[in-house]
């Protein structure tokens, strides 16, 4: 789906408004990234997380919105994507020179060194991943960090049932099988929404060698049936992983 969408509407892939169908509210779209990652920045400031400025990985980065973005904060900026399509729309229009965009296609990151980034970013792609997969790229989100790296990503919260119980199987058959039989019939793009437990997300991340310094509810999501909140991470890898 993500391959015809990067290659058709790239911009409408990340942000699904009607302006963004093609490529004439391109400018419009950076904005939007630069005002997120200005937030974001101000919002670490406010709670005292420090961070390198070396190295950022901005993942699930679709239309290069928010990799570009982060590249007046960093010495070098990479973004990564499993859309081939989208890679290459990313490079096209590349604003900063100090900016990679990297094809993953692997249900992982193993194919990145481990202590190599000083910050990694992630929003509204977890979410769109289903486990395994999801918990894999959250280990790796601390191991590729240096020693006192951070990383910031967001989830979708839900109730917690243990890993490959009973009712952890049928929540992921429901997301993945039926929710998308559904959206299909209505005519609807059959996107996946895949939340993870908080007690799922700290367990992770704490195997990975880091720790969760804070979470937070999407305040912009609010409407959300309790349960089910998009929910910020922001974590730290220790100094001695």
């Amino acid at each position: 789906m993500y391959e015809n969408l990067g290659e058709e509407q790239a911009l409408w892939a990340v942000m699904t408004y009607p302006e963004y169908r093609n490529d004439e509210s391109i400018d419009k779209f950076f904005e939007s990234g630069e005002s997120e990652i200005d937030l974001q920045t101000k919002r670490l400031a406010d709670l005292k997380i420090e961070y390198s400025t070396g190295s950022c990985l901005d993942f699930g980065c679709g239309g290069r919105r928010l990799t570009n973005a982060w590249a007046p904060h960093f010495e070098n900026v990479t973004g990564v994507d499993i859309s081939s399509t989208m890679i290459a729309k990313a490079n096209e229009i590349k604003r900063h020179e100090n900016v990679t965009f990297l094809l993953n296609k692997n249900e992982n990151l193993q194919t990145t060194e481990s202590d190599t980034f000083d910050f990694v970013y992630s929003n509204k792609t977890i979410q769109h991943i289903p486990y395994p997969a999801s918990k894999n790229y959250i280990k790796d989100f601390i191991r590729i960090l240096k020693p006192r790296g951070s990383a910031l990503f967001l989830v979708h919260n839900c109730k917690h049932f243990e890993e490959e119980s009973l009712r952890f199987k049928w929540a992921k058959w429901r997301q993945e099988t039926l929710r998308p039989f559904f959206k299909k019939l209505r005519g609807k793009p059959p996107v996946q929404i895949h939340p993870i437990s908080k007690q799922h997300v700290e367990s992770y991340v704490n195997q990975a060698g880091g720790e969760v310094i804070r979470w937070e509810t999407d305040s912009s999501y609010t409407k959300r049936k309790k349960g089910n909140l998009r929910t910020w991470y922001w974590t730290r890898k220790s100094s001695t992983s």
